[in-house]
């Protein structure tokens, strides 16, 4: 079964099934627009649902880490307000988290810790995306 997410401008995000359409949750959290998700790699809906399936982002700089149990954040990854956070992007390992955002920055966070390891100042202009190569040793990231 495929799933899809909804963000809204109100800051919820909503799960889908697809191709049925059916509702299955609606994550509380942000208090401001919705603008980014990002699945853990290792996400399906048949893994525990206690373990972290994924995280999204808002205008405000909030960073929310989701599982499928509950429609609250199980954690909360904080050092972008007020800017918001464009992207969200799990490494392939599933144990770090990127971050970019509106401040000309992206942050690595490990997500064991929830603590930012790195954080890569001074572009010239907000970053909205960033990804990584598929074995995870190399990132890229967009600056417009």
């Amino acid at each position: 079964m495929r799933n899809s997410i909804e963000l809204h401008m109100s800051g919820l995000c909503k799960l889908w099934t697809i191709p049925n359409c059916k509702h299955v949750q609606t994550f509380r959290g942000h208090i401001n627009n919705a603008c980014c998700i990002s699945w853990h790699p290792q996400s399906t809906l048949t893994q525990d649902p206690a373990m972290i399936n994924l995280a999204s982002s808002s205008f405000d700089g909030s960073i929310k880490l989701w599982n499928l149990q509950s429609d609250e954040p199980i954690a909360e990854i904080e050092g972008h307000a007020p800017f918001r956070v464009s992207k969200v992007k799990f490494h392939p390992s599933g144990r770090f988290l990127t971050t970019a955002c509106y401040d000309h920055s992206w942050r690595l966070w490990d997500l064991e810790t929830q603590e930012e390891i790195l954080h890569q100042e001074s572009h010239s202009k907000a970053v909205h995306d960033i990804t990584f190569q598929c074995d995870g040793s190399l990132s890229a990231h967009c600056v417009c």
